[in-house]
């Protein structure tokens, strides 16, 4: 089955191309414990601590889990940011970074991203403190049935640093991107790309577009140079692809 590859590139106009971002796997060595620090164990994620209920036990625990790690922030991250990603966690989530409070997400079954550039010691190691708790809550889903609400970070987290504007990290786990196509023909597709830049900052930037087809030969490319207010601009950028290759189910699954 065939894919169409869409790449977007953020560049600051008149200022060199903005570094790409990076990403670091912080899923190993996380200290584990429900109520008593002396009491932990060392764990990698994902991790659940609702084993007894993989048994078939109604009554597996459902309450808080602590997770406590610390993570090195280089000095060469100074004026850059930092965010937090968790692909999952269940189900309310609070996180501490270096013994303050940033944020609380409530929900098991999407990712989340908290921004912790305002609270890291730069030079040295952080400590991240997660505290889950999956007891039930009339304000979070599913609040009654028979799905089970395993808790703990049942998927992986990752660590991401980027230059002061950027695309998406709004909190949510999309990457800030999403494809739409308004008229489709054999002959063309009038497509536009909604691009959500975060952006500290006030100021111009320039948008690239390239969209690659599964041999990678680039079917359509697209600039855009608006200008973006402090925080979340959605920015939508037009473009066509000519001669299509247009899906046919069973007979031409191509996408």
């Amino acid at each position: 089955m065939k894919r169409i590859v869409i790449i977007i590139s953020l560049l600051a106009c008149c200022a060199v191309q903005l570094p790409a971002r990076e990403v670091y796997d912080i899923n190993r060595n996380w200290k584990f414990f429900s109520y008593n620090e002396r009491d932990s164990l060392m764990v990698n994620l994902p991790h659940t601590w609702n084993t007894d209920a993989l048994g078939g036990r109604k009554d597996y625990y459902r309450g808080v889990g602590n997770y406590l790690k610390y993570v090195d922030i280089r000095s060469d991250w100074r004026h850059r940011r930092i965010f937090i990603k968790f692909n999952g966690a269940n189900s309310v989530t609070n996180l501490m970074v270096n013994g303050k409070h940033v944020a609380e997400h409530r929900g098991g079954n999407n990712a989340f991203v908290f921004e912790i550039t305002d609270h890291v010691q730069y030079g040295g190691k952080n400590l991240l403190w997660v505290v889950v708790n999956n007891a039930a809550r009339i304000d979070v889903l599913p609040t009654a049935g028979p799905e089970n609400v395993y808790g703990g970070l049942f998927r992986g987290m990752e660590l991401i640093v980027t230059d002061a504007v950027t695309i998406g990290l709004d909190g949510f786990g999309s990457d800030g991107l999403m494809f739409r196509a308004a008229k489709i023909t054999e002959n063309k597709a009038e497509c536009s790309l909604n691009v959500k830049v975060n952006s500290q900052i006030q100021r111009q930037v320039r948008l690239e577009v390239s969209v690659h087809d599964a041999e990678g030969n680039t079917v359509a490319s697209a600039e855009h140079t608006p200008r973006v207010n402090e925080g979340f601009t959605d920015v939508s950028i037009p473009f066509e692809i000519q001669d299509p290759v247009l899906w046919q189910g069973v007979g031409n699954p191509d996408l």
